[in-house]
């Protein structure tokens, strides 16, 4: 039995390669990095004795790209409300898969951005987890520098951040990615780059309220509740489209980049329910950005609008956007649904791809 599974281990590099260009899913993927330590080291490129690996490295990465573009899974507590595991539930095949996921007492789930969740604890320490390799990055203490707020972060730490996202994967860039926390009810933003020992929090033009942040074309963009999408560079904000439209009541903004590489605007409608602990979603509207060939000036068109049954399309499946997912409910859809209390107390959403349900 030994000698078969040091066989296992040792096969040859070409015989892996080959298993491995035919791997489409992320989960099978994962499965052939769980085999053993010498197929993860050649899955994910850390052998570097062999001598293709620099030629081999763009190939990998193309893999891990392509697998960020299929649907995301759900993640949901485990049946037993297990501390050391969660569940991930895939819409695409409808199973549940269970990973080792230890978290300490009272840290909780608060989004996740490019295969990675963000965690933080009351002591506002905020941990980044890759579910799939178990690498955990561990980020600086989050304090208010000015100290006016932080009274208010200590109690309500439950509701803080409003959002975090990343610039790329910190696996497919180590050296060159950044951390963008929308804090303090969802006005300002916070930013933490690799390598820096404190977070950066940006000193804007004005206050703007920000409710959701997207890296696009290599830059941050923001929108706030008024409708007013800001791009920040080098610390400068600057506003992209005026006049800003101004969305009606009861209505979450998200920016989105659809898989033609256009930057979308969804406007999500709420009913109007009295006491904002559960608000319907009733319709939604996506805008579209466009620039003007000879003036250059930004502006945004209406491209579509659909209801809440309409489906999500990824490269290969489209599912509807209304599913049911097994008991109990989840967390948050991982990477295109976040749940958040930033706006006054209501679900936040943010949404990867839209398609009306032509069915």
């Amino acid at each position: 039995m030994a000698s078969s599974a040091f066989g296992w281990a040792w096969l040859p590099r070409e015989l892996l390669d080959l298993i491995l260009d035919r791997l489409l899913e992320f989960t099978d993927y994962v499965r052939f990095c769980s085999v053993c330590k010498p197929w993860r080291l050649i899955a994910l490129d850390e052998d570097e004795s062999d001598s293709g690996y620099h030629q081999l490295h763009k190939q990998r990465l193309s893999i891990l790209k392509s697998c960020r573009n299929k649907l995301p899974m759900l993640v949901i507590p485990t049946k037993h409300n297990a501390d050391d595991l969660r569940s991930f539930y895939s819409i695409i095949d409808g199973k549940l898969y269970d990973l080792p996921l230890p978290l300490p007492c009272e840290t909780r789930f608060f989004g996740s951005s490019h295969g990675w969740l963000f965690t933080i604890d009351k002591s506002l320490a905020i941990t980044l987890i890759n579910p799939w390799s178990g690498k955990t990055i561990l980020l600086p203490e989050f304090k208010d520098p000015w100290g006016k707020y932080q009274p208010w972060l200590d109690e309500n730490y439950d509701q803080f951040p409003g959002k975090a996202i990343l610039s790329s994967d910190p696996c497919l860039n180590p050296g060159s990615y950044e951390i963008v926390v929308i804090y303090l009810g969802s006005m300002d933003l916070a930013v933490f780059r690799s390598g820096d020992n404190a977070w950066n929090f940006l000193t804007l033009k004005r206050q703007y309220f920000f409710c959701d942040v997207l890296y696009y074309k290599g830059l941050l963009h923001a929108v706030n509740h008024f409708g007013e999408m800001v791009c920040i560079e080098d610390g400068t904000d600057k506003v992209v489209v005026e006049p800003a439209i101004p969305p009606p009541d009861f209505t979450t903004i998200h920016l989105v980049e659809s898989r033609q590489g256009d930057l979308l605007m969804v406007w999500r409608f709420l009913n109007d329910n009295q006491d904002n602990t559960k608000c319907k979603t009733i319709d939604f509207t996506v805008f579209k950005l466009l620039r003007a060939l000879v003036t250059r000036h930004c502006f945004w068109v209406t491209t579509m609008r659909v209801q809440p049954t309409t489906t999500v399309a990824t490269s290969h499946t489209t599912v509807p956007l209304k599913i049911n997912v097994p008991q109990p409910s989840p967390s948050f859809l991982e990477l295109t649904i976040t749940r958040s209390m930033a706006n006054q107390h209501r679900h936040q959403h943010t949404i990867t791809a839209l398609r009306p349900n032509t069915t």
